[in-house]
Order: structure tokens, then C-alpha cells, then sequence
């Protein structure tokens, strides 16, 4: 999911300097595009600097043994 995100940040951004600059039909204020680019570049960094595979292998661990823990007691 970790190149997903970071292309979809990247998309974003090109989307919104798009509208910004009056390329698409639909212009936005610049204080909005200013906000969602802000928003996006933090959720940039977020994809490319805190999701790494030993930050996400303890929950999706613990997600995987309560999983089978519930598939063997129920019932059939």
C-alpha cells in the first residue's frame, strides 16, 4: 500500500496546482490549495518516513492470531 499512497500524494498534488493555477475548468482559492497541499505533503511524509514494515508487523501480527483464535472457535 506504501507506493499506492505515495503516488495518490503525488496525484493530489499535481491535481491541486491544476486547479490553482486555472488549467482544469474549476479554479479554488489559493488559502485552500494552499491547505490541501499542506495536508498532502504531510501525508507524503507520513507514507515515505513513519510506515515502515516493522511499524505495521506487530498490529497486523496481533490482527492475524485473533483472526484464527475466533476461525477455530466457531462453529461449523
Amino acid at each position: 500500500m506504501k507506493p499506492l499512497g505515495i503516488v495518490v500524494c503525488i496525484l493530489g498534488t499535481l491535481v491541486i496546482a491544476a486547479l490553482s493555477l486555472g488549467v482544469l475548468s474549476m479554479k479554488i482559492a489559493p488559502p485552500m490549495a494552499a491547505a490541501t497541499l499542506m495536508i498532502i505533503f504531510i501525508q507524503l511524509c507520513f507514507w515515505m518516513f513513519i510506515i515502515r514494515p516493522n511499524w505495521v508487523a506487530m498490529p497486523a501480527e496481533a490482527y492475524a492470531k485473533i483472526l484464527l483464535e475466533y476461525c477455530d472457535k466457531a462453529p461449523i
